[in-house]
């Protein structure tokens, strides 16, 4: 017969002793309790990893939403600048067209104001026929005016001289600014717009041929000696 082979459990002994006193205590703890404590204790060490592992996940999903946040905030507050100083560019845009334009037609009208002082214009408007052009022996333009037409200032100016003699019924000088004077001698008598002294702006009426062929001798003179008109009237282009 074979003997038979008695399995022995094995037991740990844990003696406890105090310092304090001769006392202690002795504690025995089998096998299968100490592998289960050891299992307990890795199951407790693999959970608090798990836990520090989703904690540290949760903690860095947070800490990245959160400089996502703050990077949208960042770029939110930066397109907001960037509009204000947009809507500041523009109206100060706005104002330099404004001044601009300001400027522009106060220089115009500088322009026009000193260039009305300057007999540019054609005396007379209307229907109208050149009879005869600027020469030496006859220091002015004759024109033939149709019944209805105007004649006119072709500066601004003063009229310091309305008179007449044997050949012109009527005759009118304007001095202007500049050097320059304008006559206006008429070969009848016509109803004057204006009197002796009389400040005149370019364009304002002088008289109206009140029949047909009323013949107009028209003169400039630049510091006192006759020029051609038709050189003035045709330097405005």
């Amino acid at each position: 017969m074979k003997r038979k082979e008695h399995k022995h459990k094995k037991t740990f002994h844990i003696l406890m002793i105090s310092d304090i006193g001769d006392s202690g205590r002795q504690f025995n703890i089998s096998q299968f309790a100490l592998r289960a404590a050891a299992v307990f204790g890795i199951l407790v060490i693999a959970a608090v990893g798990a836990a520090c592992v989703i904690a540290y996940r949760l903690y860095s999903s947070n800490s990245a939403q959160e400089s996502v946040n703050l990077q949208l905030a960042e770029q939110h507050e930066l397109v907001r600048r960037l509009e204000e100083e947009n809507q500041a560019l523009r109206a100060e845009n706005a104002t330099l067209i404004a001044e601009n334009e300001l400027f522009t037609e106060s220089a115009v009208e500088a322009e026009e104001e000193a260039d009305s002082d300057i007999p540019r214009r054609f005396p007379v408007v209307g229907r109208t026929t050149l009879l005869a052009s600027y020469a030496e022996d006859m220091p002015y333009i004759l024109i033939d005016v149709d019944k209805g037409g105007s004649i006119v200032a072709a500066g601004s100016g003063m009229v310091v001289e309305i008179t007449a003699d044997e050949t012109y019924p009527t005759i009118i000088e304007i001095e202007h600014k500049k050097d320059y004077s304008t006559r206006y001698m008429c070969t009848q008598n016509v109803a004057l717009n204006i009197a002796e002294g009389a400040q005149v702006e370019v364009g304002d009426k002088l008289f109206e041929a009140s029949a047909d062929n009323i013949q107009l001798y028209y003169q400039i003179s630049y510091e006192g000696n006759p020029i051609d008109p038709l050189n003035v009237i045709e330097a405005k282009g």
